[in-house]
């Protein structure tokens, strides 16, 4: 419970660095589809396969902050590598133990002095937080090498 409670008291200087991102009187609302309707049903019955499921997810909504080599609060999504040992504080994505992983607790929980994640544009929906909490349950294999890197979609837009 300690453990949790000091979590929730550092997100804001963990996690809310997309300065770059905010935009006045911007609209939140919930997530709209990054997986097709079948993937959705296939990643909330079945076996969640990292490349099909949880990679557009997080290419979709978190990347933009936490990708790359200045990602917010020190945290990159960009390969598992990166997601394992980066970031201030240890335990956001707990293999088997999605109450334990701090991913989930920012984008579900908001303290007072922390935004919800992502901070701005669409909210993840109840089913793709369901995604990634089902991953983190079923382990959380993440693929190493080009199967497991997560692209920004802007950068991949940009690139030659």
């Amino acid at each position: 419970m300690t453990a949790r409670l000091l979590s929730l008291a550092l997100l804001p200087l963990l996690l809310c660095d997309c300065s770059l991102w905010r935009e006045e009187g911007e609209t939140r609302f919930a997530g709209d589809a990054v997986l097709s309707p079948a993937l959705m049903r296939e990643a909330l019955h079945g076996k969640v396969d990292f490349a099909r499921h949880v990679a557009p997810i997080l290419a979709a909504r978190c990347v933009a902050c936490h990708g790359g080599p200045k990602a917010a609060g020190q945290w990159s999504l960009a390969d598992a590598a990166q997601a394992r040992d980066s970031g201030v504080i240890g335990g956001w994505i707990v293999a088997g133990q999605p109450a334990q992983s701090r991913i989930l607790m920012a984008l579900e929980e908001a303290h007072a002095k922390a935004s919800l994640m992502p901070p701005v544009g669409a909210t993840l929906s109840a089913d793709q937080r369901l995604v990634l909490s089902r991953w983190i349950q079923q382990g959380a294999l993440w693929p190493v090498g080009p199967a497991g890197r997560v692209i920004n979609p802007e950068e991949a837009a940009s690139a030659p």
